[in-house]
């Protein structure tokens, strides 16, 4: 659904529009010089940059590259909105590699201009230690300057160090100062202060902290609503409310709050505010881990693997724990370790659940996203010949182009389970006989090894088809007489994998042409 050019695109828009019209407008508003909306822009760029290459969104890529292109016209002007989104574009690494120095560049030349945000961003990778080292004095300069120029998200941050270093005076100063600016998250941060007592003397004010909560509430902050609601169901200000916890956590869930969808969904299982309704919590789980929540994501894998809400399938138990491990990303290690421990408790079944574990996790094992080293240990073990076959008879088993990305990416989690040694080897005997052979010089095979020689032999067969048939001389050979479009039909039926190669680019040109020899196998060898 596409939206106009309008000034205002409020948190509603999260669930009516497509991320791509988002990026889109917001780009746009930003390279006029309207910050608004600013914070749903980061937030879509920010789960971008943490996808899997394989997986992202071809229209959302599009969009993006489009945005780059008006940023770098703008550049040619030296706008400094346009240094500002090249400098976030560098950080996150969106179409591009991460740098953290180029982003530098970018930002600083936009501060030269007067781009509060920029300071911001700049002042935030001096806080962190991001492209240099930790700089506090540099940042809070920036944060000063940003202030100056009344940028209340400045406001904001500076409050959250002096809260940090439990200079209470002046984060209260700042937090009030963004309030009477209207800004929601101050209003939020000061709620909380109040709500747990962390200030001078350590007072708690529930009735402050409510009456700044439905401040936000009133300009539509969803996080606010989310708060509010948890006080209602824990009792503080007043008695325990199921109901209209209920109430807000759902305004919340329709702005697309996560967190709130995960609390409700908690309400639904523990049967608080009506009956236990597995189902509904089931759907409200997987609806906050399309937004990448770690908890909720893992919490749809515990009714998998317990058969709450749905039928108990321990393969996509631990296709969910993975989902919440990837979301992680390493941020949190007691996450981390925690999800670890279940996902090696269901696999601790020697091998049992092997099979249908590869099929549940096989779309996500081909597009290359990322798994913990229990899961793929236990595939490599207990069922890598079938990942062979599989994928042999498979359309990706018969492109050149993802062989040889199998090839070249050894973190590729086809590539670790096909080469994986040690989670074969796992006992002593076998341990031994791998570094004798090792030692002396024989080479040890994998099922990997044998990937490639099927890669091989579809390279052959291609240049037999095309380019041997075109050199035969005998008037028998009729696919002579065949058109190239024609030929690459017919042998895509073959080959499935040949569609995505043309794609690519990896077998004829833009426009297919008899081939030879040369272009048949350029960029294409695998050995």
């Amino acid at each position: 659904m596409p939206i106009t050019n309008s000034t205002e695109i409020t948190l509603k828009d999260l669930k009516k529009y497509s991320n791509t019209d988002l990026v889109t407008v917001i780009g746009q508003q930003v390279l006029a010089g309207n910050y608004t909306n600013l914070f749903l822009l980061t937030t879509t760029l920010v789960s971008i940059s943490s996808a899997s290459p394989n997986v992202k969104d071809t229209s959302l890529s599009q969009s993006i590259r489009a945005l780059s292109r008006q940023c770098q016209k703008q550049l040619d002007w030296n706008c400094s909105h346009a240094l500002f989104l090249e400098g976030v574009f560098c950080y996150l690494g969106i179409e591009r590699p991460k740098d953290d120095k180029q982003a530098i560049y970018y930002h600083e030349k936009a501060i030269t201009q007067g781009n509060s945000f920029s300071m911001i961003e700049r002042a935030a990778m001096h806080q962190w230690g991001e492209g240099g080292d930790i700089n506090i004095s540099e940042a809070m300069r920036l944060y000063d300057k940003a202030i100056s120029l009344g940028n209340v998200v400045a406001m904001n941050s500076q409050a959250q160090i002096y809260l940090s270093n439990k200079d209470f005076p002046k984060a209260i100063k700042l937090y009030e100062d963004a309030i009477l600016l209207g800004y929601t998250p101050a209003m939020i941060e000061r709620a909380m202060m109040h709500q747990y007592g962390y200030e001078e003397g350590g007072e708690i004010s529930f009735s402050k902290a409510i009456e700044l909560y439905e401040q936000a509430i009133q300009l539509g902050d969803s996080n606010a609503m989310r708060k509010r609601a948890l006080m209602y169901y824990e009792g503080q200000g007043g008695d325990v409310n199921y109901s209209e916890a209920i109430r807000l956590f759902e305004e919340a869930i329709e702005l697309g709050d996560a967190d709130a969808m995960n609390d409700r969904a908690w309400m639904y299982c523990q049967g608080h505010g009506g009956d236990i309704n597995y189902s509904e919590a089931m759907k409200l789980y997987k609806q906050a881990s399309q937004l990448k929540h770690i908890d909720a994501t893992g919490n749809c894998a515990h009714m998998h693997e317990c058969g709450l809400g749905t039928n108990l399938n321990l393969s996509k138990a631990i296709k969910w724990y993975e989902r919440a491990y990837r979301y992680n990303n390493g941020k949190d290690n007691n996450i981390n370790n925690n999800l670890k421990e279940k996902i090696e408790s269901i696999l601790s079944d020697e091998g049992q659940l092997a099979e249908d574990l590869l099929n549940t996790l096989w779309k996500e094992l081909i597009a290359g996203e990322s798994f913990t080293q229990e899961t793929l240990s236990y595939l490599s073990k207990y069922c890598s010949k079938t990942l062979l076959e599989r994928l042999k008879t498979s359309p990706e088993g018969t492109s050149l182009f993802f062989l040889k990305q199998l090839k070249l990416n050894s973190l590729h989690p086809v590539t670790s389970i096909l080469s994986s040694h040690d989670a074969k080897l796992n006992h002593f005997v076998g341990r031994a006989i791998y570094n004798i052979s090792t030692f002396f010089g024989v080479p040890v095979d994998t099922d990997f090894k044998e990937l490639m020689r099927h890669a091989r032999n579809i390279s052959d067969s291609r240049i037999a088809f095309f380019q041997k048939a075109i050199a035969a001389d005998e008037p028998s050979v009729s696919l002579n007489d065949l058109s190239p479009e024609l030929k690459t039909h017919i042998f895509s039926f073959l080959q499935p994998g040949l569609v995505s190669d043309l794609r690519q680019g990896c077998f004829f040109t833009a426009t297919p042409k008899e081939p030879t020899e040369e272009n048949v196998t350029s960029n294409l060898k695998i050995s």
